[in-house]
């Protein structure tokens, strides 16, 4: 009699769990994807920006992740262990970023905002303290954009392109693999890859 190894156990409760689920069960749905969630929260612990934190933590980004995997799991169309985890991974990076790009949008908003007059004593000055053209506000504006442009040129090729594919240009994983001429699995995981060297590179400056 043939014994299942723990991996392949583990798949086909998997496979039942999933099965189960695109059949209509909300039970087998919830038991499948909570199974994930200290793995989804190893990674958004290493992934996410300590500097946002007071912002939004990991374990918000987890749980925003299984919700929406939950409302979406109709486009899940996957059957195996590897499947499920790799869809459940690719939300939590596009919450990452998504999390990171509105916190930071919204701190370049607010400091674009003119505050408001106060008495200094003088006049000219508090007009140039609320200038919100003037050079050095600007240049305040605009150096978190240079420091990255600066960190993603020194990235390898494939990172850099990997980085410019999906952020700059928005495009799909699909499209992205089609480009790189990858698959899917291994843009994604070039893409986490970059992502944490160009992080180290900021870090560091």
């Amino acid at each position: 009699m043939t014994t299942l190894s723990t991996s392949e156990s583990s798949d086909d409760s998997t496979v039942a769990l999933i099965l189960a689920a695109r059949n209509g069960s909300s039970e087998a749905l919830g038991k499948l994807l909570d199974q994930y969630r200290d793995y989804l929260l190893v990674i958004a612990n290493d992934e996410f920006d300590p500097t946002l934190r007071a912002k939004a933590g990991p374990s918000d980004l987890v749980q925003e992740t299984l919700l929406e995997a939950q409302r979406d799991f109709e486009r899940f169309q996957g059957v195996h262990r590897e499947e499920i985890v790799r869809w459940l991974r690719g939300i939590l990076q596009n919450n990452i970023v998504d999390v990171a790009r509105r916190y930071r949008t919204a701190g370049r908003e607010a400091s674009k905002e003119r505050p408001l007059p106060v008495d200094t004593g003088s006049q000219a000055e508090g007009e140039l303290a609320a200038d919100s053209d003037s050079p050095l506000t600007k240049a305040i504006i605009n150096e978190e954009e240079v420091a990255l442009q600066k960190a993603v040129d020194r990235l390898s090729s494939d990172y850099r392109l990997v980085v410019q594919l999906r952020h700059t240009e928005g495009l799909g994983w699909s499209d992205i693999a089609m480009r790189m001429k990858r698959s899917t699995d291994a843009v994604q995981k070039l893409w986490v890859r970059a992502l944490i060297q160009l992080r180290d590179q900021l870090e560091c400056d």
